[in-house]
């Protein structure tokens, strides 16, 4: 029998240095100050607040690659309210084997996002949220649409303009949302990003003589120094930091650059919990600005600001693992399962078409 254990021992001796440079370990010269900018910009979470009238939308991915050497992709979104609002979506595709695996991975999350906004868009047109209420969505806001430059395809792959769809249903919601009363808050588990940290050495006349790792996100920086106390940080305006290369040519849209600037902050719930980046719209604190306005800045109000959405994200907080309830509950609802993929969706799209499918050797050893 191999022993992988002893091997993976072995591959490790020698290297936890390098290791722990690359997590960023203890002893940087700029570790105090670094510290120190850090906690300047975490503050108490404000009390629990009611909680009003929301909606959480969400959705799932299957991707499934067949012996003929194409692949099958499925996204499906669902919708869960407060009220007992309930809508779902799905949306498939089949590439066929010439379009590369880097660009299929793209394609796959550009469609799966269409389909979060699209159907949030729908339930914000139809007017099923009332005036006061909340949209919670999976995810980061404003890095989405630096995203959304053109998907470069073969000439003979007939496919939607998905990035287009994507903005489309981007710049809807934030419309309607804002015509219906109706508040944007984005929340995301994970986070890799080093924006806010840079916004706040900025801020602080720091920049060009504090440095911060390379290796470190903003998640990082605030797990190291702020302590496992529940609490928030500063919050920072995004408008055109982070639009670089193809996605400069988004910006130049009149609808993107004259769509609300974002307002993003890092938050703990519970002391000890895992960390959560909430987005929303400017306006909803108090910022008028759009995305064109600015780069990136400290938001003025500073957490007090927030304090409606923090209050209500507070309260919804059901454990470690129930981050929030209505986000928590649609998530576990829409997820596609790989056997569900296989089993029930690529015999419909077999029957339809009138030819056999199924998956490629090394998918079918794990059915």
């Amino acid at each position: 029998m191999p022993d992988f254990i002893a091997d993976l021992a072995q591959a490790l001796s020698g290297r936890s240095h390098e290791l722990l440079r690359t997590l960023g370990a203890p002893g940087a010269r700029d570790d105090q100050a670094l510290g120190d900018l850090v906690r300047a910009h975490w503050t108490p979470l404000p009390d629990r607040a009611p909680l009003q009238p929301a909606c959480a939308v969400d959705g799932s991915l299957g991707q499934l690659d067949l012996d003929n050497g194409s692949t099958f992709i499925v996204a499906q979104a669902l919708a869960l309210g407060t009220d007992g609002l309930e809508r779902s979506s799905i949306a498939f595709e089949l590439l066929p084997p010439t379009v590369g695996r880097t660009t299929a991975a793209r394609l796959a999350d550009l469609l799966q996002r269409g389909q979060e906004l699209s159907l949030a868009a729908e339930v914000l047109r139809e007017g099923a949220l009332p005036p006061g209420s909340t949209l919670f969505l999976d995810g980061a806001l404003h890095g989405l649409l630096p995203q959304l430059y053109p998907l470069r395809l073969d000439a003979d792959v007939a496919l939607p303009d998905h990035p287009q769809r994507v903005l489309d249903a981007y710049l809807g919601i934030m419309s309607a949302a804002q015509a219906a009363g109706v508040g944007i808050v984005a929340v995301a588990k994970t986070s890799r990003e080093a924006t806010h940290a840079k916004v706040w050495r900025e801020s602080a006349g720091l920049d060009g003589r504090l440095d911060i790792p390379a290796s470190w996100s903003d998640a990082a920086l605030i797990g190291r120094w702020a302590g496992d106390q529940r609490g928030v940080s500063h919050p920072v305006v995004l408008g055109r930091r982070g639009f670089i290369g193809g996605s400069l040519e988004i910006l130049q849209r009149a609808e993107v650059a004259g769509s609300p600037a974002i307002v993003s902050c890092f938050v703990r719930l519970a002391a000890m919990d895992d960390l959560l980046r909430v987005d929303l719209p400017a306006h909803q604190a108090g910022d008028p600005r759009s995305i064109g306005e600015l780069d990136a800045e400290l938001l003025s109000g500073g957490a007090a600001a927030m304090t409606p959405i923090l209050g209500q994200l507070a309260t919804d907080w059901g454990g470690p693992e129930v981050y929030n309830a209505l986000l928590y509950a649609v998530d576990r609802a829409v997820r596609l399962r790989r056997q569900t993929l296989a089993e029930v969706y690529l015999p419909l799209l077999a029957d339809a078409l009138g030819m056999p499918l199924r998956p490629d050797r090394a998918n079918r050893r794990f059915l």
